[in-house]
């Protein structure tokens, strides 16, 4: 604990800290203004950002998980630049099951750096078998929904076959499910007009 409060000092008081006391701290309880810090200190940081990427795609579950959350705070230009690289590292690391601590974190990065020119077809798959999965919270159902949609835009077969998996879902859904549902469904409905 002691250790913690120390690396908090540093960050709050805007003291240089090594990658190793910043790699510590990620292993500790994150506040958001933990979190906060940390994405401004390695903003616009490409080879700061790619080790969070690696962290936050490695096996340690409280260290990867506040890696992801800080990743997911950072600017659309610093996912555009910094993250893509990773894309492949980070969907492995969701598709083979080893985002165990937060996937929906993972998944929420990669909606945000979504490439239509270089789809993964595991990926796809993944979304749409966990979409009706109660293994996985509202939430990340949520965002392997929103994360679909988007894969199968450009192509009518996959989003049939989404809308198909979409209506198999039972009536009465949890809020952040139903809303997903109805984006994903309203984008065949535009298309259609």
């Amino acid at each position: 604990m002691k250790e913690y409060l120390y690396l908090c000092y540093l960050l709050k008081h805007n003291v240089n800290t090594t990658m190793k006391e910043f790699e510590e701290l990620l292993e500790c309880r994150a506040s958001m203004a933990t979190v906060n810090k940390i994405v401004s200190m390695v903003s616009g940081d490409g080879e700061a950002i790619g080790r969070l990427c690696m962290i936050a795609a490695g096996g340690l579950e409280h260290k990867s998980g506040h890696a992801a959350w800080a990743l997911t705070h950072l600017s659309k230009e610093d996912k555009t630049l910094y993250i893509t690289p990773y894309r492949d590292l980070l969907t492995d690391n969701i598709v083979n099951g080893q985002a165990t601590m937060r996937p929906g974190l993972l998944l929420n990065i990669l909606i945000d750096i979504y490439d239509d020119d270089n789809p993964r077809t595991d990926l796809l798959d993944f979304c749409l078998e966990g979409l009706a999965d109660r293994k996985y919270k509202d939430g990340c159902r949520s965002l392997m929904i929103k994360l679909a949609a988007r894969m199968c835009r450009p192509w009518p077969e996959l989003k049939a076959e989404l809308h198909g998996r979409l209506d198999l879902l039972p009536p009465e859904l949890p809020p952040s499910i139903a809303s997903a549902k109805r984006n994903a469904m309203k984008c065949k409905e535009l298309k259609k007009q």
